[in-house]
């Protein structure tokens, strides 16, 4: 343990030692497997660079803006890549998974699937806070709502079957 201006370093010199934070009821509150350099919460033997290992196993992104307008984004989750092919850079956002205010008024939430560069990263999917999905739409009409923009040379909806003697189809129920 070092003291360097007021932060501390644990292992500074990169010994294969493991940390531990104890909890009241969790000897594995927070632990840093040296071995490894992975980290887990709630787990001593974290199986990815960071595990969250609880009955619940709740990882919360919580903000603090009091204050909601519509199609804000609430909290999110960045995919980053350091690959030098990407945007000439060799780093950035890759996709991203928000949470997104619907109104302003803070009472419905969705969530919005982006992917592209960092400055060209567009909504690909919505999903609306009574379950609509929007494919290429940010505010579907219906239960499933696919819309193709201009350009677009895709199909709005492809079904393909690669079981011998049988067709692709689509069953309409009506109960």
């Amino acid at each position: 343990v070092s003291f360097d201006g007021g932060s501390f370093v644990f292992n500074e010199a990169g010994a294969d030692k493991d940390f531990r934070i104890e909890g009241d009821s969790n000897q594995n509150l927070f632990f840093a497997d040296a071995s490894t350099d992975r980290v887990g919460i709630g787990t001593d033997s974290p199986g990815a660079d960071l595990e969250v290992s609880s009955a619940m196993g709740t990882l919360r992104l919580a903000s603090t803006d009091g204050a909601v307008d519509d199609d804000q984004i609430i909290s999110k989750i960045e995919f980053w890549t350091t690959d030098n092919q990407f945007t000439g850079s060799g780093e950035g956002i890759a996709a991203q998974i928000s949470a997104i205010s619907e109104h302003s008024t803070g009472d419905d939430y969705g969530l919005q699937f982006m992917t592209g560069t960092d400055a060209t990263a567009t909504e690909k999917v919505r999903i609306t806070n009574v379950g609509r999905v929007g494919i290429g739409e940010t505010d579907p009409d219906g239960v499933l709502h696919l819309k193709t923009t201009s350009g677009t040379t895709a199909s709005a909806l492809y079904i393909e079957s690669t079981v011998t003697d049988s067709s692709p189809s689509i069953r309409f129920k009506n109960d």
